[in-house]
This record gives structure tokens, sequence and C-alpha cells, in this order.
């Protein structure tokens, strides 16, 4: 899949909502939907992702979970750590005995289920003193990631007799996401709380972009088509963020408005066609934000929380602005020497080959001066290995 840098501005436009909303700036009180965002994000890009492996007869279980370990464990166990020794400092026993169990709970990737359990509501005070309460969206991507790639490969073992199997594929995937829809519509009404942390009232999210990924739209015929797309896209998330607020139903019906929206967005460029909207999210602040935007998410709770710990709930504009500039600082940092060095697959070693063993041999002598005798094998093995050093047995591509 392409570089999309509409993407990374989408991705701005997801992050930095929820930061100035946790922050306490009043005009975002509907910030908390760029987790749906990038939940409808993750979706496209890892679907994308595992589409085009298996169509080109290369997709491997467990090489998905070793690229997705490298990209989200070495931030994530930092922020951890960090938190963890700050806390020690800062937080009272009983409190960092809490913390201590959502360390934990986070590390196994089901913080959700724990947070789940100890609240009352997402939004309420108890829960915006915990350093690790953001950790809970992680939590449900890695569950749907543990389940939906194993499920696709099932599933395209049972229909791939058909010969529509994409459309069979597609298929399945709209029914799973209709039925998780309509959990979330139940839930938020019965379960509230369950419907905010829980896989199945958010998989829906994820399996939107899915959806895209998977084509199940084709893309748009014409240029208005798209910026069309695009345009509405973007007024869908802007609506939801200055126009919900802790007292929206939320999620369920509510979070139509910035999963379309963000489904919109991506829906606009699936040719590679550039859009108005789309050149906007590409500018270089909107696409550097993007990129740092997981380090971003992952560093401006802890600091929120440790801000109000130290100077109480009531802070003044200037130190909630150098906690997100700390916050902007310490994302750019890890991004740079944590995520980026770690999400690079160093390249294998070099596999000696047979003509380089036997043309050492060659050139070494005994300690009298004679050569040392050549390998009885080397006289059978091809003489395209023996005088080029391997030809296609080199090592294999990554």
């Amino acid at each position: 899949m392409n570089h999309r840098r509409d993407i990374d501005g989408l991705r701005a436009l997801a992050v930095l909502p929820v930061i100035l909303y946790h922050a306490g700036v009043e005009f975002f009180s509907g910030g908390f939907v760029g987790v749906d965002v990038f939940f409808v994000i993750s979706g496209f890009l890892i679907t994308g992702i595992i589409k085009s492996e298996v169509d080109a007869g290369r997709f491997s279980v467990i090489n998905f979970y070793e690229r997705r370990a490298r990209r989200i464990l070495p931030a994530f166990f930092m922020i951890v750590a960090v938190t963890a020794g700050v806390g020690w400092f800062t937080m009272l026993p009983e409190d960092y005995q809490g913390f201590a169990a959502s360390a934990i709970a986070s590390a196994l990737f089901v913080s959700n289920m724990f947070f789940w359990a100890q609240a009352d509501n997402y939004f309420d005070a108890p829960a915006e003193t915990k350093p690790l309460l953001h950790t809970w969206s992680l939590a449900v991507e890695e569950q749907f990631y543990l389940i939906f790639p194993v499920a696709i490969l099932v599933i395209m073992f049972f229909i791939s007799r058909y010969r529509r199997k994409d459309a069979m594929l597609v298929l399945i995937i709209a029914a799973a996401t209709l039925l998780s829809f309509a959990v979330a519509v139940w839930a938020t009404s019965h379960k509230p709380v369950a419907a905010f942390y829980w896989l199945p009232s958010r998989a829906w999210e994820l399996m939107l972009g899915s959806l895209l990924a998977l084509g199940a739209v084709k893309p748009a015929r014409r240029q208005w088509h798209a910026e069309a797309a695009a345009f509405i896209g973007v007024a869908f998330i802007v609506a939801a963020i200055f126009g919900y607020s802790r007292t929206t139903p939320f999620p369920g019906l509510s979070a139509l408005l910035p999963t379309l929206g963000a489904a919109g967005i991506l829906y606009a460029g699936l040719d590679g066609r550039a859009t108005v909207a789309g050149r906007g999210l590409s500018l270089l602040p909107f696409h550097f934000v993007g990129l740092i935007s997981y380090s971003l998410y992952l560093w401006h709770w802890p600091l929120i929380v440790f801000n109000k710990i130290y100077f109480g709930e009531e802070t003044s504009p200037a130190v909630v602005a150098g906690v997100i500039l700390a916050s902007f600082v310490l994302a750019t940092l890890s991004w740079r020497y944590v995520e980026g060095p770690f999400r690079k697959k160093p390249p294998p070693p070099p596999a000696p080959h047979a003509g380089t063993y036997f043309r050492s041999l060659r050139r070494r002598r005994r300690a009298d001066g004679r050569p040392v005798r050549r390998h009885r094998l080397a006289g059978w093995l091809p003489r395209q290995i023996v005088s080029t050093g391997g030809g296609d047995h080199g090592p294999a591509p990554v």
C-alpha cells in the first residue's frame, strides 16, 4: 500500500482534539471522538497490508505479529516505565498500587476490561487521575488484531473454492460490522460503560476501515465525487469534535459521525486521487503531527494526570500550554529515537556463499608455503556457484 500523506493529516485531525479535550480546552468538548477516527484508520491500513500480502502469497501471521510488536511495544513500554518511575515519587501508596495493577493490565492489553471493571463512567473524576487510562484504546486494537488476521485466513480457506471469493469475504466482514454496530447501539443504551470499553461494541469501527481496504466501495469515478466525500468527511469529524460532549451517548449512533467522516476521507483517496481537503491534510504541520501521533497519544495523558496530581485540578492556561508543549517535545524524541529504530527490521546477516568459502581455501597456504588442498566437494558443485558466489542461492528477500 502506497503511503498517503493525507492519512498522516487525518491522524493529526484525530490526535489533536483528543489532547485538547483531555487538557480541558472548552471548545473541544467532543475531542474524544479522535479515538474513533484512529480505529477507522487502523482498520483501513492494517487490512490493506494483509490483503496485499495475501494476494502476493507471502502473508505470515507470525510476521504480522512481529511487525505489530515492533510498531507498538517499544514506545508503549517506555511510557509505562517512565510513568512508573514518576508515579513512585508523586502518587500516594494506595494510588500507586492501583497504578501497578493497571500497568500489568496494560502490558497484557486488557486494560479496557480493567478500567471497565473499575469505572462507573469513562468521564468520571477518579478515572481522570489514572495515568494509563488512555491505553484502553490500544487494548481494543490489539484484541481485534489478535483475532482478525486469523479470521480472515480461516474465511478465505473456506471460500477459496468459490469464484467470487473476494465478494463473499466483503459480505462476511460487512455482516460482522453490522452485528458489532448493533451491539454498540444496544449497549450504549443499556450498558454504556461496557459499550465504551469493550471490543464487541468497537470492532465495527475498525471493520469499517477494513471494508474500504477490501474494495467494498469502488473508487470515485469523478473528481467532484472525491472532493465531496473528503469535504463531507472533514465536516463530519469537525462537527463531532465541537458538537459532542460528555453527555452525548457514545458510542452507538453518535459514533457514526466521526467514523463515517474518517471513511469519507479515506475513500476520497482510494485511487491516489488528490482533493482539496486531502492536500490540506497533507501540509507539513499536519503531516508531521500525524507521524508522531502514536507517541503523542502515549505521552499526553500521563503528563496531564501528573500535572493534576502536582498542581491540582485547577491549573493556569500557561501550565496547560506547557504540558501540551512537553507532550510534543517528548513525542518527537520518542518517535525519532524509539519508534523509528525499532520499526525498521534489521536486515539478516548475509549468508556465506560456497564460492567465497572455496576461494578462501585456494588462497590459504600452510606454514611451509604449500597451498591447502581444495575440499573434495568443491569439484561436485556447479561452476556458477563456485565462481560467482551463489547465483540465486543468496539470502531470501525480507
